[in-house]
């Protein structure tokens, strides 16, 4: 077996002008004014949840399970 031809790659160019375009673009956007009522919002939770969970059940379904085992047990019978 020969060894295999491989083509030879061309440096790309940078579109300079479309960067600054962009950049500047990036640098022209403003936060947001200080409104004590939209903060409130804002930093208020609702509830906290991580963002990799380790489990895949559903709020539905947590809370479902959750009712069902505070439910009253049936008594066993011993014959």
């Amino acid at each position: 077996m020969g060894k295999k031809k491989t083509k030879e790659k061309k440096p790309k160019q940078k579109n300079t002008a479309a960067i600054d375009e962009r950049f500047k673009k990036a640098m022209s956007i403003k936060p947001p004014d200080e409104n004590p009522f939209k903060m409130d919002n804002e930093n208020k939770i609702d509830r906290f949840r991580y963002l990799h969970r380790t489990d895949r059940k559903t709020l539905k379904e947590k809370s479902r399970l959750k009712r069902r085992d505070s439910r009253p047990k049936k008594p066993k019978f011993k014959l």
